[in-house]
């Protein structure tokens, strides 16, 4: 099949301070699979707005977002919520990150998945030898339903790097783990549902090859492994990405 992601950011400088930039951003997102079977299909398209304030060590930024998730060509959950994201840098090329989302969820289907979910992620990243970035960051999730077995709190860690290597080539390499409690059991299985989730990706694009006007080709392979305490949602998951992908 074929999966479409992108975004359109716009950014204005609205003021400067003495020692600070506040810029201004909307933002169009989406990413949508355009699949041939439509039991398969799975869209989410949203917007985003806020401000942004840059300093020489300092960057944080505060915004409004709203979203629609489809699945099956149906609406399935629509979200509104706020972000929130801070970097500190030091001098020597790292830096500390953290970031925290907070949303309103509203399922179209039934009242029953109507509830909140928070983001966060807290971590750690380094350049080296003028050419990459390796990083490492905790992360989490809590999503609060009015069925409890749909209900969960997840937390993971998560390894990543890039690398610009000869030949115009871009190395992005991915590994995580999370763990994922359920609030309650289903009804409808036996055994435990808390499940433990193994991720890792590795994604290569010609970042110095421009095709039909300004598009780089990629490749993407990613392997998912998800156990879970009731055999029928354990699994493993392969998948390989070839597409072109267009920064302005």
């Amino acid at each position: 099949g074929r999966e479409i992601i992108g975004a359109a950011q716009f950014r204005r400088r609205v003021a400067q301070l003495s020692n600070a930039s506040v810029i201004g951003f909307g933002e169009l997102f989406f990413d949508i699979d355009a699949v041939e079977n439509k039991a398969l299909r799975d869209s989410t398209v949203g917007l985003r707005g806020g401000a942004q304030v840059t300093a020489p060590r300092t960057t944080y930024s505060l915004s409004a977002v709203v979203d629609r998730r489809d699945l099956r060509d149906r609406k399935w959950e629509e979200r509104a919520g706020m972000e929130a994201a801070l970097e500190r840098r030091n001098a020597t090329g790292g830096s500390v990150f953290a970031a925290l989302s907070a949303f309103s969820v509203n399922n179209r289907q039934t009242d029953d998945l109507d509830g909140s979910a928070t983001f966060w992620q807290i971590g750690v990243r380094q350049g080296f030898g003028g050419r990459g970035i390796i990083g490492i960051s905790a992360f989490g999730e809590v999503r609060n339903v009015e069925a409890g077995f749909e209900g969960y709190i997840s937390y993971g860690l998560l390894l990543f790097g890039q690398y610009n290597a000869r030949f115009g080539l871009e190395i992005s390499p991915e590994l995580s783990w999370s763990r994922r409690d359920f609030t309650d059991s289903n009804p409808i299985f036996t055994g435990n549902p808390d499940e433990d989730r193994w991720e890792a990706s590795l994604r290569i694009e010609k970042s110095d090859l421009f095709i039909a006007g300004g598009f780089s080709p990629f490749v993407e392979a990613e392997y998912e492994r998800v156990d879970s305490g009731i055999s029928a949602f354990s699994y493993t998951e392969t998948a390989v990405r070839v597409g072109l992908n267009r920064q302005f």
